[in-house]
């Protein structure tokens, strides 16, 4: 059952429509901002997005609370690159590498999300669109994002999805270059 259908527009060039499912909360801005339970830098709350989704944990991080995974704040840091690099790359993002993530994570803790998680950012309570960003930064509205699920008919083709739309499933070859988005599993 339909709920609600709205159009918006990324750019000049194209127009999305944006779906409500039944059940989903109407989108909201992140205007208003409310703190969260700890888990950023010593004396510094983490601030949450207005209906609490996203936590900027003021560590070159932000926490989805409704799966608990970790995400690094610049999701333009995975510049394009061809799928086994993008994995071993994940792998290497640690406290100072990004030099904008203290978290005091240590390497191997960070990956390339599959397609499932990336997937998760599209939908629900404040979903990631082109023109909700809420607390990230960097986020690429042209390309598909690599996941780390490889297609189920050739083992030479990854999954990607196009972040703005949430429906862009991709087949991407793996010596394609497209962007990454780290993420890691919640302490």
């Amino acid at each position: 059952m339909l709920r609600a259908a709205y159009i918006v527009s990324c750019n000049l060039s194209a127009i999305f429509i944006i779906v409500s499912l039944p059940g989903a909360l109407p989108v909201s801005h992140p205007a208003d901002m409310m703190p969260c339970p700890p888990g950023g830098p010593p004396n510094v709350p983490p601030t949450c997005t207005a209906a609490g989704r996203w936590c900027d944990n003021h560590n070159g991080t932000v926490t989805d609370t409704t799966t608990g995974l970790i995400w690094l704040k610049d999701a333009g840091w995975g510049a394009d690159t061809a799928f086994n690099r993008a994995i071993g790359l994940a792998g290497e993002v640690k406290n100072g590498n990004p030099a904008s993530l203290t978290d005091g994570s240590q390497a191997g803790q960070w990956r390339v999300p599959t397609f499932d998680e990336l997937n998760t950012l599209t939908y629900g309570t404040e979903p990631i669109s082109c023109s909700s960003q809420y607390l990230f930064t960097g986020v690429q509205w042209s390309y598909p994002y690599w996941t780390s699920t490889t297609a189920s008919f050739d083992p030479a083709t990854g999954l990607c999805l196009e972040v703005y739309s949430g429906y862009g499933v991709g087949y991407c070859p793996k010596n394609g270059y497209f962007p990454f988005w780290p993420v890691r599993n919640g302490q």
